[in-house]
């Protein structure tokens, strides 16, 4: 599935209306202490280093930031086991304490099944011996929910005190991430296998479920229905990149799924509907990239890239109901401008800054 069937598959009732283009402000919104406005960062990946991971969280700092967000793979965390990972402990307690020292609260997305625990086929897992993670593996769910679950509690109890959330896996509507032909109740069952788990060592720690791509209303309410996930969440993450659009446009253009302002709308009314009289979302992944023009509907030049970032952090501060806003992501993952996937960052794979850098930093200031 690619975003564009997303795009497809999401329920059109909500697209009918026609709402106006609100003016971008003159004046940028005030900043809200009580919202997380941050920046993802990727400090587990094999390219990494302690000192580039320094490097990065120096630059998150530095641009006003108060949050970043990190993946931690539980296929990384128990790697050969249900027991941790000693060298992997130690990475994630060098980046926790590293944000601690900047003043930067951290929230972790759990994704990624180990092969001692995945459902993929034998093809794939080979007898987990190789680089299995390369085969496509990890993104099959568990056969054993509650593994996933008991992962979560050793995130909790180990780093519980640094977070500002844990977010139960990434973009399960998406097959790229969770591979099943029923991911709504597949996801629901990782979500009611980690929420009390996280919940038993650390009550006060939000636990963040959805975390899809899109607006994805439809999706959300397959999650209620087959996936049971009501009363197992403090709130509703996703992603809500608008491209091709501006994050400005609402639904009679970009349709409710690529609506910043609408696609949330229709989501908390979801939420609502089921119960959730809150309805408190945070969005765990806005950006945009600047691959190569023309390569896919996503690609921006880096004069765009820096207006949507300033339109995402101005527009996050008009939702009282939004908690989080983190920006997709600090560092470009590579050159190649035919990858879609290596031009999000707001600087460059050499540090150097494109202008969304320092549009995101104005923006967090209020200037």
């Amino acid at each position: 599935m690619d975003w564009s069937e997303l795009r497809d598959s999401t329920s059109s009732d909500e697209a009918t209306a026609p709402a106006p283009a609100p003016a971008p402000s003159a004046r940028a919104p005030r900043a809200r202490p009580d919202q997380l406005i941050g920046v993802q960062l990727h400090p587990f990946f094999d390219d990494q280093t302690p000192e580039t991971v320094e490097r990065e969280l120096d630059l998150a700092a530095s641009t006003g930031a108060n949050s970043i967000r990190v993946d931690l793979n539980w296929s990384s965390l128990q790697i050969d086991g249900p027991q941790a990972d000693s060298g992997f402990v130690e990475r994630v307690d060098a980046l926790m304490e590293g944000a601690r020292r900047r003043g930067l609260q951290v929230v972790v997305t759990m994704l990624s099944t180990p092969c001692w625990a995945t459902t993929a086929p034998e093809a794939q897992k080979q007898g987990c011996q190789g680089r299995w993670w390369e085969r496509g593996v990890t993104e099959y769910p568990p056969a054993d929910p509650t593994r996933f679950g008991d992962a979560a509690g050793f995130v909790a109890r180990r780093w519980g005190a640094g977070l500002a959330a844990i977010e139960i896996w990434n973009e399960p509507n998406y097959e790229l991430f969770l591979r099943t032909g029923q991911p709504a109740r597949e996801y629901g069952k990782l979500l009611r296998a980690a929420y009390p788990q996280v919940k038993r060592e650390r009550p006060e720690l939000p636990v963040l479920a959805g975390s899809f791509a899109l607006a994805d209303v439809k999706f959300l309410r397959e999650l209620y229905d087959e996936g049971g996930i009501g009363g197992n969440y403090d709130a509703i993450a996703w992603h809500p990149y608008s491209h091709p659009y501006s994050p400005m446009a609402r639904k009679a253009k970009a349709g409710v799924e690529s609506s910043f302002r609408d696609g949330a709308d229709a989501l908390r009314k979801v939420m609502q509907e089921n119960g959730d009289d809150r309805a408190e979302l945070w969005a765990t992944e806005a950006g945009a990239t600047t691959c190569t023009e023309g390569v896919d509907e996503r690609c921006v030049d880096a004069d765009t890239q820096a207006r949507w970032i300033r339109e995402y952090v101005d527009l996050s501060r008009e939702m009282p109901w939004l908690k989080a806003l983190f920006v997709y992501n600090l560092r470009d993952k590579g050159t190649d401008g035919s990858d879609v996937e290596q031009g999000f960052g707001l600087v460059r794979q050499d540090f150097s800054p494109k202008p969304a850098l320092e549009a995101f930093r104005s923006a967090v200031g209020g200037t």
